[in-house]
């Protein structure tokens, strides 16, 4: 790296931090924060890694390595000294302070912004004043080791409301329900008596569609390593998200659940990253790079979102440079995808 630029690395139970400095321009960069939980399962604790290589990384809040836009100038000043020891070290500046300690680290001093990477994680609590910054970690990860855990309709059940007779009989229903609530308004009858029929009514048809929506439904899942892809997205800049339009109904599982995109329940996508998603199969299928970009660009999306589980993997088509995008974080179940603007 060169005679000019100190490195500097930390760890301890809750955190790991890289820290750059460099004598030339006077600058303090972190280039690398991980965190440390008690609750986060190791991606391949159940499910049998089926890959020729083990990938696992543990969840970062800023990774140069992988995204270089994530690096975080702290300041501009003269290091002066190092000191370390008892599980502690302290960067001492001209104006500044850098202590860190394994509760977390404070930085004493006028500070450059914090970037949205930090300020919006949900595994790091910010404390700010003035003059001074405290960052400490969450203990547990913000989802259990269970994943996150939802109902949704089966294929089957997704596939019958869809038929025209079945949008037809829904709308005939709740005309049916509208049009015996006018009828009995119209009835001279005293006020609680028109209640308890229309309300009968209102439970009957409501609890009809709950036995039929709990028959037609299963419990689908979403691992902790997928989530932790989904935190990053959470916090990365951009708005719009292509997802794989595509389901692995034959694909085998060793959860207690079935993962959700076997089935193709992709909506936990926007549901955790606040983002809008986009089901696509146009760009993956495409049969030539010029047609894939074509549908890529048509869909004006900030990123793309792929998942791998145990055999079932989803692959970006063609080559990077094909479609102008970047891989910028990855993960044993995720990977994730920039779409740079031409």
């Amino acid at each position: 790296m060169g005679k000019a630029v100190k490195t500097i690395w930390y760890q301890s139970p809750n955190f790991r931090i890289n820290i750059i400095y460099n004598s030339d321009t006077k600058e303090t960069i972190v280039r690398d924060i991980r965190t440390y939980h008690d609750n986060f399962q190791e991606p391949y604790y159940i499910s049998p890694n089926k890959d020729l290589n083990l990938s696992i990384n543990i969840p970062s809040q800023i990774d140069s390595a992988s995204n270089p836009d994530e690096e975080w100038t702290i300041f501009t000043d003269q290091l002066e000294k190092i000191e370390s020891g008892d599980e502690k070290a302290t960067l001492n500046y001209n104006k500044h302070r850098i202590e860190l300690t394994k509760e977390g680290i404070k930085i004493v001093g006028d500070i450059k912004d914090i970037p949205n990477l930090l300020l919006k994680s949900p595994l790091i609590n910010i404390k700010k004043s003035k003059d001074k910054i405290n960052l400490s970690f969450t203990a547990n990860w913000n989802f259990s080791p269970e994943g996150l855990i939802f109902r949704s309709l089966t294929q089957e059940g997704t596939h019958f409301l869809k038929q025209r007779k079945v949008i037809l009989t829904e709308i005939l229903t709740i005309l049916f329900f509208f049009g015996i609530t006018f009828f009995v308004s119209r009835r001279k009858l005293p006020l609680p008596y028109k209640m308890v029929i229309v309300s009968s009514i209102a439970l009957l048809i409501i609890g009809g569609g709950l036995k039929w929506y709990l028959l037609n439904s299963r419990l689908y899942f979403v691992n902790q390593s997928e989530l932790d892809a989904l935190n990053r997205l959470r916090v990365m800049p951009g708005k719009k998200i292509v997802v794989y339009d595509r389901a692995c109904l034959q694909c085998s599982w060793h959860t207690s659940y079935i993962p959700a995109i076997f089935a193709n329940k992709r909506d936990y996508v926007r549901k955790v990253t606040g983002k809008d998603i986009v089901y696509n199969s146009s760009v993956f299928n495409a049969k030539t790079r010029p047609e894939a970009k074509q549908e890529l660009n048509k869909l004006k999306a900030d990123y793309i979102y792929l998942v791998r589980f145990e055999d079932y993997v989803e692959l970006a088509p063609f080559s990077p440079g094909d479609l102008n995008i970047e891989e910028v974080y990855s993960n044993a179940n995720s990977q994730i995808w920039k779409v740079k603007k031409s």
